[in-house]
């Protein structure tokens, strides 16, 4: 570009952000833009993530941990294969990250859940519809399994896997029990303990004969009626006895 050009364009560059600086219409409206702009980039990494994780798991159930390609996995989720590299370095972040979003709906659950709005006996019944739902899902199971086969061989992927999901699920619910305590509802000496039983008892042997496949999966009718009766002796047979 001559030189002249160069210089016409730069004055115009300064002039335009003088402008923007010095008018405050201008300044939020471009402030509004850039955040815009920089949302859309982050929902469009976050869904072509989503996809890749989608599109992963199917792969990790079907064809096992070491069967991964991640060529395939590219195909089906339909983004270059530098794509799932540089988002999932390693085949144990990419399970991870399948076990996260598989959590997903219960930890946001968890996170929102309110003592202002509802009873606690309410409170537990959404927490244990959602935690049913996932820890009797096929896919999660299959998924569950295949964690337990590979994390003797691949130790870090047993500490990553654990804190992916289960670990913050397990804190929440904690968290919400001291919640409970602070406001005078019940007076729990151990949150911890308390939150593991709860889990705990919505699992059962029932789901241990799942991993095991020597049981299906429970039914709608056969989960609601699981939330219904842990709920209610969980609240009147644990919360109150512990006080």
């Amino acid at each position: 570009m001559h030189s002249k050009y160069k210089y016409k364009l730069n004055n115009t560059m300064l002039s335009v952000k003088w402008y923007i600086a010095n008018d405050s219409f201008l300044n939020e409206t471009y402030f509004y833009l850039i955040y815009r702009y920089k949302n859309m980039q982050n929902q469009s990494v976050d869904l072509t993530k989503q996809t890749i994780i989608v599109a992963a798991t199917e792969q990790f159930i079907d064809g096992g941990f070491h069967n991964l390609n991640s060529e395939q996995v590219a195909g089906i989720a339909q983004v270059p294969i530098t794509t799932v590299n540089t988002y999932f370095e390693t085949k144990e972040v990419l399970l991870t990250a399948c076990i996260s979003h598989f959590c997903a709906d219960l930890l946001q659950l968890m996170e929102v859940i309110s003592l202002d709005a509802e009873s606690v006996e309410i409170s537990l019944e959404k927490i244990a519809e959602v935690f049913v739902d996932l820890a009797f899902n096929e896919k999660g199971i299959a998924l569950y399994r295949l964690a337990i086969a590979e994390c003797s061989g691949i130790p870090e992927l047993a500490e990553q896997a654990y804190a992916s999901g289960p670990k913050v699920g397990l804190q929440l619910l904690q968290n919400y029990l001291e919640t409970v305590n602070q406001l005078g509802i019940f007076n729990i000496k151990d949150t911890k303990f308390a939150a593991d039983v709860f889990f705990s008892l919505l699992k059962g042997e029932r789901h241990f004969q799942c991993l095991l496949g020597v049981q299906a999966v429970p039914s709608a009718e056969e989960k609601q009626q699981m939330v219904a009766e842990v709920v209610k002796f969980y609240v009147q047979g644990f919360l109150y006895a512990v006080q």
